[in-house]
């Protein structure tokens, strides 16, 4: 909310009732009728929050800014998206272009479908693309994505490329 990046400037100047709370790993707490559970994962040198909202059965995984070690998410990120209807994932790079840039804190395409996979997550979309991409290289990593789904993977992953517009039903 930097002056220079964001023309608002305070909470106070937007146009709505906005509350402030913290949120702490692994408590679920209550949002418009939807539960609402958050786990940390790294991020560089520092922590993003991924949250799991759940409402009537159904359950959203939203994870941005997300780095894992070699072992993969840490056992609360496991937990957050277990069994996801729909997990957006950080997916920033390709996996070459993710080994130059590896103190980012952000995933590759890979990485994505590999923890969607595990979580038995049943939709995987796709979003943060590296800026410099073109529509072109997105399409790119969405078939590769495609192709690292195991056909026999149970459930199946729909694979999509988040984009402005898409609409998706959970």
């Amino acid at each position: 909310m930097a002056p220079h990046y964001f023309p608002v400037q305070t909470l106070r100047n937007m146009g709505s009732a906005i509350s402030c709370e913290t949120v702490s790993e692994g408590r679920s707490f209550e949002v418009s009728g939807c539960r609402v559970t958050a786990a940390a994962n790294p991020h560089g040198r520092a922590t993003a929050l991924a949250f799991r909202i759940e409402e009537a059965g159904k359950s959203v995984v939203y994870a941005p800014d997300a780095s894992y070690p070699a072992s993969g998410p840490s056992a609360a990120a496991r937990a957050l998206y277990a069994g996801a209807d729909l997990l957006i994932h950080d997916s920033t790079f390709t996996a070459a272009d993710k080994s130059r840039h590896e103190g980012r804190g952000l995933s590759s395409v890979d990485e994505a479908v590999r923890v969607a996979i595990s979580a038995r997550a049943k939709a995987l979309a796709l979003f943060h693309y590296d800026q410099d991409y073109s529509d072109s290289d997105v399409d790119a990593m969405v078939a590769h994505a495609h192709a690292c789904v195991p056909r026999e993977a149970a459930p199946p992953l729909v694979v999509h490329a988040a984009r402005e517009g898409l609409s998706l039903s959970v």
